[in-house]
């Protein structure tokens, strides 16, 4: 089983959040990256520019810079 070392997290309203599914979802709750605290939001809404897209991209490297590896 793959056991990912960040995960990314829609973060629009209606869906359950990582302290919402940390609580209600065992197997959420056992993840790696949920156990060390990474979870990042992640905007889902569609961008029609480069400059719409480049701050989402900025905060995925932000969030990848965050987030060394768990495992080997």
């Amino acid at each position: 089983m793959y056991e990912p070392d960040l995960i990314l997290v829609d973060n629009r309203g209606g869906n359950l959040q990582p302290a919402v599914l940390k609580k209600r979802k065992p197997t959420w709750a056992r993840l790696p990256a949920v156990r060390a605290d990474r979870t990042f939001p992640w905007a889902v809404e569609e961008r029609y520019s480069h400059a719409g897209y480049a701050p989402r991209i900025e905060q995925l490297a932000a969030a990848l810079r965050q987030s060394e590896p768990l495992s080997s």
